[in-house]
This record gives structure tokens, C-alpha cells and sequence, in this order.
């Protein structure tokens, strides 16, 4: 009877009274290289650009039987480490350089990644490969993990990012975090600028472009603000930079002005009379004298422009917006 091979390891397997004085040479071969090359054996492949089958021979040393395959070269991309069809397990490191996966897979079946830098245990139940355990190196955990005590992590851990909103006692991505963050920041902005409310800034920068919400108006150019009530209405206008005093804005009030009077001295002659036969007028002594105190009559000149006059007290300028919306 001919020797047949056993389906993962391929080892001889002798049919009854075959290899009469020989058998021991082929049961040597099996236990003392075959099966200790598939419990410790190292198997280095080296990947280039393209996929890689690995031998799988009958009865001699061969890749496939390995326990473990060490991959290196510098592949340009992912590439596919191609194994027996057979159930078998497997640890793989990829020490390729490049920093791409390798695939381990069966020739149709569907492959599983082993991340550069990662080592990982694998095993084939006869069409697809599994993750046996937790990759010593990087790599994806599938499953729920329970640590007990510290966890210390070296690197960049990744993990799911959460729907918005969440509140379990999960882990949070820094995406979740910075989205939940600015969520919260955006609420509490509406909360303070809310529709009516004015924001002042010394930018001319719509606060839309700030804040990323609400319909702001530009106001008050040239106006400062007052509070409403005491005859002030709330979103009113009015007042002006200058005024102009009419004689009614000005206090009651009088001005006098004195004149003492005056007079002017005179003289005169004290009488005059006619000579006996003679019609000239004779005069006789002279007469001194006052007129009587007179007035003069006084007016108070205009004096004044008329110019206005400003009302603007010390300010700062600055971009006042009202949220309309």
C-alpha cells in the first residue's frame, strides 16, 4: 500500500507493511523535523511587490508548516500572504518596511490584515482566517476587552467615535470631545446672544462669521447707548452731536445800565433897557447859569455767533450689532 500525507502537516503516513527497514528513516523525518518545524519553526519570507504563495510540500521541509513566518522586504503596497486551505495556526509579524498591512488568506478565501510593525496569532479553519488573539504590536481588537488595574498605552489609541449626544460611561474619541465642546460652547452662545441682544466689538467683523449662527444688523453709527425707560422707549433713536442755544434755553435774567445825568453852564446879560431918545438897546451886567440835567438815551450792543456747540462726551469707538434672527 502506498504512503498517503496527512491534510495540514503533510506528514508521510506509511501504509501497513510498507518500507520494510526503511520506516524508521521516514517515522525520523516526520517527528524529528516535520512536526517540530510546525511547533517551532521560524520561517523568514521576504515580500516584494507582489503577492506570495507559500510552499506547501509533501513529506519534506516546506513554508507552509511553520509555526511562525516572519515578514520583511519593502513592499510598495498591501500585499497577500497566501496560505494552505487547511486548518492551521500561525504567528505572523510583519516586520516589512513601508508601513503597509500584509493579508494573510487561502486562496479564496477571505483575508485578514496584519498591520505593519504588528504581531499577530492567526488560524485557518480550512476556507478563512481568524484573529487568535490580541496582536503584540498595533492592530485591531475585535470584541469586548476587560482590564483590570492600569492600562498603560504607548502611541495613538483609536476608538470609536460616539453619535452625538451620547452620556454612557463609554470612551470618548477626541472628535466626539471636540464636537460635543464646541456644541456646548455654540448653546451657550445662543443663550447669551439671543434675538435683541447687542454685541460691541472694535472689529468690523459680522458675528455671524464669529459665533456661525443668527442674522446680526450693524447699528447705533455714531450714537451711544441709553437705558429705556424715563420716557425712553427700547430700539428708539435720537439726540444729535451739537446744539444751538435759542433764547429760550437761556435762564431768566437782566442787564441795567446808569447814566447820572449831566448839565452845561451859560452866560448871559443880566437885562437891557433904551436911552432917552435913543432907540439903541443899552445892556447892563452879565448873568451866569445851569440848564437844566439832561439824559442820554443808552442801549446794550448784541455780541455772539450763534455757533452750535458739541455735546460728545469722552468716548471709545466701537462696532455695535444686533442680532435680528
Amino acid at each position: 500500500m502506498a504512503s498517503t500525507f496527512s491534510p495540514s502537516l503533510k506528514l508521510e503516513l506509511i501504509g501497513n507493511g510498507d518500507q520494510s527497514g526503511t520506516w524508521g528513516t521516514t517515522t525520523n523525518t516526520n517527528l524529528g523535523t516535520l512536526i517540530e518545524q510546525a511547533i517551532t519553526g521560524v520561517q523568514i519570507i521576504g515580500l516584494v511587490n507582489a503577492d506570495y504563495t507559500l510552499s506547501n510540500l509533501n513529506g519534506i521541509s516546506d513554508e507552509a508548516r511553520n509555526a511562525v513566518l516572519v515578514l520583511n522586504g519593502s513592499p510598495a503596497g498591501v500585499r497577500n500572504l497566501i496560505a494552505p486551505a487547511v486548518n492551521k495556526t500561525y504567528i505572523i509579524a510583519n516586520k516589512t518596511t513601508g508601513g503597509y498591512a500584509v493579508n494573510i488568506k487561502t486562496s479564496a478565501g477571505t483575508s485578514l490584515a496584519i498591520p505593519n510593525g504588528a504581531t499577530q496569532t492567526v488560524y485557518c479553519d480550512g476556507t478563512n482566517f481568524f484573529a487568535a488573539g490580541y496582536s503584540t504590536s498595533g492592530g485591531t481588537i475585535t470584541g469586548n476587552v476587560a482590564v483590570t488595574g492600569t492600562l498603560d498605552v504607548t502611541g495613538v489609541t483609536t476608538i470609536p467615535t460616539a453619535a452625538p449626544g451620547t452620556n454612557t460611561t463609554q470612551a470618548a474619541s477626541t472628535a466626539f470631545t471636540t464636537t460635543a465642546i464646541a456644541t456646548a460652547v455654540a448653546a451657550s452662545l445662543q443663550l447669551i446672544y439671543t434675538i435683541g441682544c447687542i454685541y460691541t466689538t472694535t472689529v468690523a467683523t459680522n458675528p455671524n462669521s464669529i459665533f456661525g449662527f443668527g442674522t446680526w444688523v450693524a447699528i447705533g453709527q455714531g450714537q451711544v447707548l441709553i437705558g429705556a425707560g424715563g420716557g425712553y422707549t427700547a430700539g428708539t433713536s435720537g439726540g444729535s452731536a451739537t446744539t444751538t442755544l435759542a433764547i429760550t434755553n437761556l435762564p431768566a435774567h437782566s442787564h441795567t445800565a446808569t447814566d447820572a445825568g449831566h448839565t452845561h453852564p451859560y452866560n448871559t446879560k443880566a437885562a437891557d433897557y433904551v436911552q432917552s431918545g435913543n432907540s439903541t438897546p443899552c445892556w447892563s451886567g452879565n448873568a451866569t447859569g445851569t440848564t437844566n440835567t439832561g439824559y442820554a438815551n443808552i442801549s446794550i450792543g448784541n455780541t455772539g455767533s450763534g455757533t452750535a456747540f458739541s455735546n460728545v462726551q469722552p468716548y471709545l469707538v466701537v462696532y455695535m450689532w444686533n442680532r435680528t434672527a
